[in-house]
C-alpha cells in the first residue's frame, strides 16, 4: 500500500536520526589558529525515521537550519509506513518487530500532493557569491514562472561561521526551497530550472581529478 496519500493536505518531509548519534552531515569547526576545518558526515547504518508535516516552505527551511547533526532528511517519502531505517546489509539479518527498510530510491517516491522542491548554489570559483536577494531575483530572472513562487534560502554549512563576535568566513553558498503542489513533477521542474540556467549561462565545466569533466550549474537535490 502506497503511503503518500495520508500527506495530501500537508508537505510531507521524511527525517532519520542515526541511533548511534552518529554525526550525517557535514560539519564545520575552528582549530587552536582559527582556521575553518571541515569534516564530512558518516553512513547511516541504523536509526529511526519520522514524517514531520509543514504548512508552508518557511516552515521547512526553520527545521533544515535546526536539524541535528545526527540527522538526515529525504523530501521523498517511504512507499510503505516504516519506523527503522537500515543499511542493505542489516537489513537482511533484521529480525524485529517494526517495519524496517534501506534508504535507497527503491524504497521512496514522491508525495501525492506537495512536496519540496531545493536548489543548492555554489559560487563559481573566484566569483564574489550571490547574497540570499541575488540567489532568489537570478533564478526569477530565468524562470519566470517561479515569479510569485515562495522561495526560502538558507546558507550553506560552511557560510556564516564567527568566533565569538568577529566572522570568519561569511556566505559560501546557499540552499533554497520551494513547494511544488505536484510533488510528482518535481524531477520535471528540476530539468527545467537546470537546463534554463545552462543556457542563460551560469553553468560551468569544471575540472577534476584524473582529466574527468563536470558540468556545474545550480544543483537540484530531491
Amino acid at each position: 500500500m502506497n503511503n503518500s496519500k495520508e500527506y495530501e493536505k500537508t508537505i510531507p518531509v521524511t527525517v532519520f536520526t542515526s541511533s548511534k548519534k552518529r554525526t550525517l552531515s557535514k560539519t564545520i569547526s575552528l582549530d587552536k589558529d582559527g582556521n575553518i576545518q571541515k569534516a564530512t558526515g558518516g553512513q547511516l547504518t541504523a536509526g529511526r525515521i519520522k514524517i514531520k508535516k509543514f504548512t508552508n516552505v518557511t516552515e521547512v527551511a526553520t527545521f533544515m537550519s535546526g536539524l541535528k547533526s545526527n540527522q538526515a532528511v529525504s523530501f521523498g517519502i517511504p512507499k510503505e509506513k516504516a519506523e527503522i531505517v537500515l543499511s542493505q546489509k542489516r537489513l537482511k539479518t533484521y529480525t524485529g518487530d517494526e517495519m524496517a527498510i534501506s534508504r535507497t530510491n527503491d524504497n521512496f517516491s514522491w508525495p501525492e500532493g506537495m512536496g519540496v522542491l531545493t536548489l543548492d548554489y555554489d559560487p563559481h570559483p573566484g566569483e564574489e557569491p550571490m547574497t540570499s536577494g541575488e540567489f532568489v531575483s537570478t533564478l526569477r530572472g530565468v524562470v519566470p514562472e517561479l515569479e510569485h513562487v515562495t522561495i526560502a534560502v538558507k546558507p550553506s554549512t560552511s557560510s556564516c561561521i564567527y568566533q565569538g563576535k568577529k566572522e570568519v568566513s561569511g556566505i559560501k553558498g546557499l540552499h533554497a526551497f520551494m513547494v511544488c503542489g505536484d510533488a510528482s513533477r518535481i524531477p520535471e521542474i528540476g530539468k527545467l530550472i537546470y537546463d534554463r540556467l545552462w543556457l542563460a549561462g551560469y553553468g560551468y565545466i569544471r575540472m577534476q581529478e584524473a582529466a574527468i569533466c563536470s558540468k556545474e550549474v545550480l544543483s537540484i537535490q530531491p
